[in-house]
């Protein structure tokens, strides 16, 4: 489920007597436009809570953004003849930062209470980055992050479409600078719209077609992609530049509002939801937000669409659609943690709109009105302070003048450094909390050796459960952080060596996808102990037979996959090494049972030929759906409820004859390990088993070094 965004009032920081925010003269208020950000608001919501699929509303509103700040630029380069940077940047912060500050507050203060406390690492960066205005670069990075698949939704991720708009913000004035620097050169008038939305087509068509490009690569995570996105802004700049020209009356303006609003409303129901955004289906909202800016507000007839737009309902919905987005996400997170359920009924749904509403308002009454009275002042005082500074002494002053006339500019962004300290604050000795009993869990951590069959009796939670949960996800495998393990869209063999450097010592490789790397810990202890050499070529989410397991969607990946199976095997063979250590099988269709792809035994015959022997390990179940550290966190009482059932993941015996069959190749059959006779269970000896729905925990690895692991190896050597 993706959360989606806003359209950001074009409001005049001029302000009449009684400080209240006038709209700029070439952008007046139009009430279709009010009409349109509360319906896709609406959507939005109604798809996060209810439909779970992509409901358009975020191209809908990055339409409009772009329409109604372009219009304003624009607007203020007719008044002044060129583009005050610093004075856009800053009436953007001071509408925006507001309320975006304080939900995020809010939403760091609630976190303490309804987050896992495993989630607490990813819950503080993600705090991060939405005050920095980046959590769409770090959904677009977690995207690619095959670890990081089947993590919950943070309760920030709504603010991703806030980082990409304020992303566009920060663009807007510069593309208006360089276009109309461009104009000059060619002998036209720097403001020419026609020149600007000549210009603004080609960029926008160069952002579709990279977005083309990308989605056939991978398209889950360039849902955030600031690049693919470009082009739908580039549609409301140009909406804005041709308006004045081209802008359509009577009966057309008419027929083109109501097929937008048909489009924008049909995008629910006609866009399949796995279509990828924002590609060839993102054209369905954003031609319909087009045909309705550009259908105008003078010389409309009365129409359908125009009367429902111009609801009084949706005009009062639209003043609090910036703080009611930013409020549902958090509040719709809070309520699945507390149902312990994504999916919500009518009434839990209904629940979360009106909280919603109230915090909306609340923020809206207490929040965001204050601050735009206190703008409004602040823009008449510094207008009247530069007239007078204008008549006296011939347009000049002192120093102390010269300094408030060069400290101006740098208010806004002051203000919003000043609102940004208390979330910054939090995260800062939020971190330092859970960071220290990381550290000192890491450094000073005793791992019991575990021994004996599973007992399958409910296991009590150890004592030190909330820092196993704090630091289990931090406890990777150090091939993820040493750069040894190959990165999801490259195919590089990457071979890396530990342990003993002679040559002539007994060698190990441990070959393939993560759950080979989960045992590098162990196998690096050993290799240590008795003066081996440890080799290792591992490719996340890439087994070695090449078939990718990771989003289906990805199709880079997947081919990444094949070509870097084929040369690591390749590379294999060439070192000649005396075992090589891998899985023997994988998960069934649907997570059920398990099997030996053929492709593993054709793998494992070329490694035997080529003079290895091969441990091939039973591979452990999986949960798949939840997590399992937060699964157990929200299970306190009764942990027992986080185990899976043998019969689900575990297969009949004769489901490993292919591996018994293969002349040098050794079956480590790990049932015995992870399961009894009908439970396979999340906690052994004390030790969470699991670091996520599948991985085994680095703790968990490390205590099986002694019992399990060497005999085995030695069993092949």
């Amino acid at each position: 489920m993706r959360p989606s965004g806003f359209a950001l009032e074009a409001e005049r920081p001029d302000a009449d007597g009684n400080g209240k925010s006038l709209p700029p003269a070439a952008a007046p208020r139009r009430k279709d436009i009010e009409g349109l950000r509360a319906i896709g608001m609406a959507l939005v919501v109604i798809c996060h809570i209810w439909v779970g699929k992509v409901s358009g509303g975020v191209d809908v509103f990055f339409v409009i953004s772009a329409y109604l700040l372009t219009g304003s630029l624009l607007s203020r380069m007719d008044e002044k003849g060129r583009v005050d940077c610093f004075a856009f940047w800053g009436r953007i912060v001071l509408r925006i930062c507001p309320a975006a500050f304080t939900i995020l507050f809010l939403t760091l203060l609630a976190g303490l209470f309804v987050q896992p406390i495993s989630l607490w690492r990813s819950f503080a960066l993600h705090g991060w980055m939405s005050l920095l205005q980046l959590e769409n670069l770090q959904l677009l990075r977690e995207s690619t992050d095959y670890l990081a698949r089947g993590q919950p939704a943070s309760p920030f991720q709504q603010y991703w479409a806030l980082s990409t708009q304020m992303q566009f913000y920060g663009f807007l004035p510069l593309w208006l600078l360089l276009v109309g620097g461009c104009a000059r050169l060619a002998g036209r008038r720097g403001d020419d719209r026609r020149f600007l939305a000549c210009a603004s087509l080609v960029l926008g068509l160069s952002s579709f077609a990279f977005a083309l490009w990308v989605l056939a690569k991978n398209p889950a995570p360039h849902y955030f992609n600031p690049a693919a996105r470009l082009w739908e802004f580039m549609v409301g700049s140009i909406c804005a530049c041709l308006g004045v020209h081209a802008q359509w009356k009577g009966r057309w303006a008419a027929a083109a509002r109501t097929a937008g609003f048909l489009l924008i409303l049909a995008c629910v129901w006609i866009v399949p939801g796995d279509a990828p955004f924002p590609g060839v289906a993102a054209l369905v909202p954003v031609m319909g937000a087009a045909l309705v800016l550009m259908a105008g507000s003078e010389g409309v007839r009365p129409s359908l669409a125009s009367r429902l737009l111009e609801l009084p309902l949706l005009q009062q919905l639209a003043r609090l659609s910036f703080a009611f987005y930013l409020a549902h996400w958090p509040i719709l997170v809070a309520v699945q943690e507390l149902a312990r359920t994504t999916r919500l009924g009518p009434t839990l749904g209904g629940c979360v709109i009106l909280l919603a509403l109230l915090a909306a308002a609340l923020i809206n009454m207490l929040v965001e009105r204050p601050m735009r009275r206190w703008t409004g002042r602040w823009h008449a005082a510094g207008a009247a302070r530069g007239a007078v500074a204008g008549h006296s002494s011939g347009g000049t002053s002192g120093a102390g003048g010269l300094f408030l006339r060069l400290m101006r500019p740098a208010q806004p962004f002051l203000a919003a450094l000043v609102m940004a300290v208390p979330s910054a604050l939090f995260l800062l000795s939020w971190q330092a909390h859970f960071g220290a009993i990381s550290a000192d869990y890491a450094a000073h951590h005793v791992v019991p050796t575990i021994t004996g069959p599973v007992d399958e009796r409910s296991e009590p939670l150890p004592a030190d459960i909330d820092r196993q949960l704090i630091a289990a996800k931090g406890m990777l495998p150090a091939l993820y952080s040493n750069g040894c393990d190959t990165g999801p869209h490259s195919d590089e063999v990457v071979l890396c060596s530990f342990g003993s450097k002679d040559p002539r010592a007994y060698s190990l490789l441990l070959i393939g996808g993560s759950h080979s790397t989960q045992w590098f810990p162990a196998l690096e202890r050993i290799a240590k102990e008795r003066n081996w050499r440890l080799m290792t070529i591992t490719k996340s989410a890439c087994p070695i037979d090449g078939t990718y397991i990771g989003p289906r969607s990805a199709g880079g990946q997947a081919e990444a996959c094949r070509r870097w199976a084929r040369g690591a095997v390749d590379r294999a063979i060439a070192l000649r090494p005396d075992m090589v250590i891998t899985t023997a099988t994988r998960p069934g269709p649907g997570n059920r049972g398990e099997v030996v792809p053929e492709g593993f035994v054709q793998v494992w015959r070329r490694l035997v030929a080529g003079g290895a022997k091969v441990l091939a390990i039973r591979d452990n179940p999986r949960t798949e759906t939840y997590g399992v550290p937060e699964c157990i966190d929200r299970n306190r009482d009764a942990p027992q409820r986080c185990d899976m059932l043998r019969s689900d993941h575990i297969g009949p015996d004769a489901v490993l004859d292919p591996v018994r069959r293969e002349p040098g190749v050794r079956l480590w059959d790990t049932a015995s390990l992870f399961c009894g006779a009908t439970r396979c269970p999340v906690i052994r000896n004390g030790i969470i088993i699991y670091n996520d729905n599948g991985h085994l925990s680095t703790i968990f690895i490390k205590a099986l070094r002694t019992s399990y692991l060497i005999p085995n190896i030695i069993g092949v050597r």
